[in-house]
């Protein structure tokens, strides 16, 4: 689905009324809940609502843990952790009791995507402007 059909749906527009999202939110809300929706097979965000609020706790999170399964060859764990949280807000502004599970579905992230934990990005990791100019001082001009 296109992202403007994607905030048009219902259950989309729902959360971010209730949440107050800017732009950029709604965008990422759009791409998590799209990417969720094509892993369920679903044509819109309403349809996967629907089928979600018919499992029972056990399959919501079999059904996280084989989205999570499927993200990780395709998403960096930050995206992956980033985006699901968007869709557990998404799930639980949309009646789903999504609390009931979240601490599994937290531990299969862990389990299939991120057994160390995501990396944090350090200030020693960052290249300053100050250190490029001397490598590109020191580096051999190609010609």
């Amino acid at each position: 689905m296109h992202r403007d059909e994607i905030l048009r749906d219902p259950t989309v527009t729902k959360v971010i009324k209730i949440r107050d999202y800017s732009e950029e939110m709604q965008n990422s809300l759009a791409k998590a809940v799209n990417d969720f929706i094509q892993f369920m097979k679903c044509s819109t965000p309403s349809e996967a609502i629907a089928k979600i609020k018919d499992m029972n706790p056990d399959d919501l999170v079999s059904l996280f843990r084989d989205y999570f399964i499927d993200a990780k060859s395709r998403l960096a764990p930050k995206t992956v952790w980033n985006w699901s949280n968007a869709v557990r807000i998404w799930l639980f502004d949309n009646d789903v009791n999504i609390d009931l599970v979240a601490k599994r579905i937290t531990r299969e992230f862990k389990r299939y995507v991120a057994p160390k934990g995501i990396p944090k990005l350090l200030k020693r990791d960052i290249i300053e402007r100050d250190e490029i100019k001397r490598i590109l001082l020191v580096a051999d001009v190609r010609a």
